[in-house]
C-alpha cells in the first residue's frame, strides 16, 4: 500500500449501505482515521491516492500558520482530501438511499453508480491544487494562460491578464492524471471530476449525453451534484470543521453530521402563487427533513465559531501577512511553476529552508519576525469590541481614521480583512443546487427553501466583515495614546454612552 498506513482488504457491502457504490469493487480497502474512524475506498481510488500527485498533499498545511498558535494543528491536506473524499460518499449513498426509485425515473443505475465514482473523487482531488501555505502562496500564482491545463474544458474564455487560483491547479492536477499509459482515470472522467471540483469547468459531452433524460425532466443533475462536492453544504467543509477542531483541540467544530447526512433527499417542485409543491414534472432539488434543521444549524454555527476562533485568528493571519511581505520584498525568491511536473515537487518545507536562511540576514526583517515568532500588536479587531445600540457604525470609517492617526507619526498600519456569509442561497439559475426543508403537518408535506425555514439564517445571514488592525511592536509606542483616543472614543460611541 506505499505510504498509507493500517489498511487492509475488506469486505463489500450491499446495496443499502450508504457506500453502495463501493460494492462492485473486487477488493475494498480500509484506513484509519481520527475524525471519521475506518475510511474505505476502491483499488481505482487507492491507485489515485498512492500517485505522487496526491501523495504531495501530506506535506501542505492544512491550516497555514494556525500551529503556531494551536500546536496540534499540524494535520496536513492528504487528510483531509481522504475525509472529502469519505463524506462525499456518503452524501451521495443517502441520496441513493432515500430517492433510489426517484432517481431511477430520471437515469439507469449505470448513471448513478458512475455518479457515486465521480463524486468521491471530485472529493478526493478538490484541493489538490493547493501549493505550499496554501491561501498565502496564491498570489505567487501565475497567470492561467501558462497553465498546463485543457483549455478546451473552461466555460468562459481565459483572460490574457487573469492570475490562476488554486482551484485551476486543481484541475492541472486531475488533467494530469488522464494522461499516460496507465492513467488510472479516462480524460472523460477527469473532465467531469473537474467540473465538481471548479465552476468554470464545464462537464464532458459524455456527461451530457447520460443525462440529457433527466435534463429534459428538469433534473440539472449536474448542479446538484457540484454542490455536495463546492456548494455550502459540501464534503469539504463538512470535512475541515471537524478536522480542524479536532487538531486545535477547540469545541467549536464538531456538529451531528450523522443526523445532517441522513436528513437529505430529493424532491420534485414546481411553483404555484409562489409556493413550492411536490410535483413529477418540477425542478429537482436536495431537501432536508426538518427533523435534520437543528444539525445544519449547528453546522452553520460551527463554521462561524471557526470563523472567528481559528481561521481568522489575530496571530495567525498577523504571519500569513508577513510571509507575504517576504514574498513581496524579495526576501524570499520563489515561484510556482505552471507545469505539473515542477509543482509535484513544491512542500511547505521548501519555504521554510527558505525562511531560516533569509532569517540570517538582518535585512531580512518579515523573516525574521516570522522565525523569532514576533508578531505584531493587534490594536483592533471587530471580533474584539461590541457594537450595541449603534450597530451599523461604519467601520470602513474607522478603519480610515485609523490609517490617518498612523500616517501623522509615519506609520503604517497592517490591516488584515474577510467577508463571509453563513450560507449563500445559490443563484437562480443554478436551482437545481437549491435546499429545500420538507416540513410535515398533519400528515402533508410542505416545502420551504433553508433560508426562509430557517430561524438562524433569518437573523444573522447578513455579510460578515471582519477586519484586524495592527502595528510593528517598534512602531507601537510612536502612535499609541493617538489610537487609544480614537478607538475608546469609539467605543462609547457604540455603547451609547
Amino acid at each position: 500500500m506505499g505510504l498509507l498506513p493500517n489498511v487492509f482488504i475488506t469486505k463489500k457491502y450491499s446495496a443499502t449501505d450508504p457506500r453502495y457504490m463501493l460494492k462492485s469493487a473486487k477488493k475494498l480497502f480500509d484506513i484509519r482515521d481520527p475524525v471519521h474512524g475506518t475510511i474505505q475506498f476502491t483499488s481505482l481510488e487507492k491507485r489515485i491516492i498512492d500517485h505522487p500527485y496526491i501523495q504531495r498533499l501530506r506535506y501542505i498545511h492544512q491550516l497555514g500558520f494556525v500551529f503556531f498558535v494551536y500546536p496540534g494543528a499540524t494535520h496536513d491536506r492528504f487528510s483531509h482530501a481522504l475525509g472529502a473524499m469519505h463524506i462525499a460518499g456518503r452524501l451521495w449513498g443517502q441520496i441513493v438511499n432515500s430517492s433510489r426509485d426517484f432517481l431511477l425515473g430520471y437515469m439507469t443505475m449505470a448513471d448513478i453508480e458512475y455518479l457515486g465514482k465521480i463524486v468521491r473523487l471530485a472529493g478526493l482531488l478538490h484541493d489538490s491544487g493547493h501549493g505550499p501555505f496554501s491561501h498565502t502562496s496564491e498570489e505567487l500564482l501565475p497567470q492561467l494562460k501558462t497553465l498546463d491545463v485543457p483549455r478546451e474544458w473552461y466555460g468562459a474564455s481565459i483572460k490574457s491578464n487573469e492570475r490562476a487560483t488554486h482551484e485551476d491547479y486543481s484541475v492541472m492536477v486531475i488533467a494530469s492524471l488522464a494522461r499516460g499509459k496507465n492513467a488510472p482515470i479516462s480524460i472523460v472522467e477527469a473532465q467531469d471530476i473537474a467540473s465538481l471540483v471548479h465552476h468554470r469547468i464545464k462537464p464532458s459531452e459524455e456527461w451530457n449525453r447520460r443525462f440529457s433524460r433527466a435534463l429534459k425532466k428538469k433534473f440539472i443533475v449536474h448542479d446538484v451534484v457540484q454542490s455536495f462536492v463546492s456548494g455550502d453544504l459540501d464534503c469539504d467543509r463538512m470535512d475541515y470543521l471537524m478536522r480542524d477542531a479536532h487538531h486545535t483541540g477547540v469545541p467549536y467544530g464538531f456538529y451531528d453530521i450523522d443526523r445532517l447526512i441522513s436528513a437529505l433527499s430529493l424532491i420534485s417542485l414546481s411553483a404555484t402563487g409562489g409556493i413550492a409543491q411536490s410535483s413529477s414534472r418540477g425542478e429537482v432539488h436536495v431537501a432536508l427533513d426538518y427533523t435534520g434543521i437543528r444539525a445544519f444549524e449547528d453546522f452553520l454555527l460551527a463554521r462561524y465559531h471557526m470563523l472567528l476562533q481559528v481561521y481568522f485568528h489575530k496571530t495567525a493571519n498577523c504571519f500569513d501577512y508577513f510571509l507575504k511581505q517576504a514574498f513581496i520584498v524579495g526576501e524570499l525568491s520563489y515561484a510556482i511553476p505552471a507545469m505539473m511536473e515542477k509543482f509535484a515537487h513544491l512542500r511547505d518545507s521548501s519555504i521554510f529552508e527558505k525562511l531560516f536562511f533569509a532569517a540570517q540576514n538582518p535585512k531580512n526583517v518579515w523573516s525574521r519576525r516570522l522565525i523569532s515568532r514576533t508578531p505584531a500588536t493587534l490594536v483592533f479587531s471587530t471580533s474584539m469590541l461590541r457594537e450595541g445600540k449603534r450597530k451599523e457604525l461604519d467601520k470602513k470609517l474607522l478603519l480610515r481614521k485609523i490609517i490617518f492617526v498612523c500616517a501623522k507619526k509615519g506609520v503604517v498600519p497592517i490591516i488584515v480583512s474577510s467577508a463571509q456569509h453563513l450560507y449563500r442561497s445559490p443563484a437562480k439559475k443554478r436551482s437545481g443546487a437549491k435546499l429545500f426543508v420538507v416540513k410535515r403537518v398533519m400528515g402533508e408535506d410542505f416545502y420551504e427553501p433553508i433560508e426562509k425555514y430557517s430561524n438562524l439564517l433569518q437573523k444573522y445571514n447578513e455579510e460578515i466583515n471582519l477586519f484586524d488592525a495592527y502595528i510593528l511592536k517598534e512602531d507601537y509606542p510612536k502612535v499609541a495614546s493617538g489610537l487609544k483616543k480614537l478607538l475608546v472614543g469609539y467605543q462609547q460611541k457604540a455603547l451609547g454612552t
